[in-house]
């Protein structure tokens, strides 16, 4: 099984400006994420999807293992995760060869393994979709 974590982390959000290249500590939230991922060692890949040249040039600059160029008509208010994840999918597919893909949204910095551990279990079919909230 390979699987793949795509960020999609889009400039303009609405509510918190930029909030995609906020830090804590020092850190951007990006790069805690990336880290976090990396340490679970669940992910084959981490992958982010971008329309922002300050959000790719961090990217780089942090290691994400791919950038995916994302159009400008998928970072609008009304576009949503589906269709940036779908994107994502289509363009990957002729570059890594992956069974699974997990969407990570950039300010999840405290989602933990055992999470996606038992999201993955939950799984039964291909094509279906585990969504995590809190109670």
């Amino acid at each position: 099984m390979k699987i793949l974590a795509i960020l999609p982390a889009r400039e303009k959000s609405k509510r918190i400006k930029n909030k995609n290249l906020l830090k804590i500590r020092n850190k951007s939230i990006l790069q805690i994420n990336l880290n976090n991922l990396r340490k679970m060692k669940i992910f084959d890949k981490i992958i982010i999807s971008t329309e922002s040249k300050k959000i790719k040039k961090l990217a780089k600059k942090i290691k994400f293992d791919y950038i995916v160029d994302r159009p400008l008509k998928l970072a609008k208010d009304k576009v949503s995760t589906t269709q940036v994840i779908s994107h994502a999918i289509r363009v990957l597919k002729d570059k890594f060869a992956f069974t699974h893909i997990c969407c990570i949204y950039p300010m999840s910095v405290l989602i933990k393994k055992t999470d996606l551990i038992k999201a993955k279990r939950i799984l039964k079919k291909k094509d279906e979709i585990v969504f995590a909230s809190l109670k």
